[in-house]
């Protein structure tokens, strides 16, 4: 249940905020509303192709923290974060694994596939389509779909 209200508080926030993100010269990467602690987040995470500075999070801050206030999409208190997605971003969504494409990933799956050892693999993102995820593993490609998945991330 707590999944679900944090996917459609993270959907009404995405809305509201994506145009005012853009505006300050960044992209949104992901919105997640987590619990941290005894505290709930509101993690926004935002990117540019050549990287995020501290001024880049403080700006956004600024901006969207006063449509936050005035819409009140979250009951409660909350903490906002703004930050970049780092070196080894999670790939959540359709977006982040077409901008993966060509790079290497860390895929975690739900069950164990008799292709591989175990449930994580190292492999190149080598494309996505129709909802499917393909790998470049040892020579080969596999598809996934995102139920399969469990969790990716980039690694170097």
């Amino acid at each position: 249940m707590e999944n679900i209200i944090s996917r459609n508080i993270c959907e009404k926030i995405t809305s509201l905020i994506t145009e005012t993100v853009e505006s300050s010269g960044v992209s949104l990467w992901d919105v997640e509303y987590i619990r941290d602690g005894a505290g709930m987040n509101l993690r926004v995470t935002i990117d540019k192709e050549a990287g995020i500075s501290l001024d880049d999070c403080e700006r956004v801050h600024r901006a969207i923290d006063p449509l936050l206030d005035e819409a009140d999409p979250i009951a409660g208190s909350y903490t906002l974060e703004v930050s970049s997605p780092g070196l080894d971003r999670n790939l959540t969504k359709p977006a982040h694994f077409e901008w993966a494409i060509g790079k290497k990933a860390k895929i975690k799956l739900y069950e164990k596939r008799p292709e591989f050892d175990g449930k994580t693999i190292i492999a190149e993102i080598a494309a996505y389509n129709n909802n499917e995820v393909t790998i470049s593993h040892d020579g080969e490609n596999y598809k996934f779909t995102p139920d399969e998945i469990a969790g990716a991330k980039m690694i170097n």
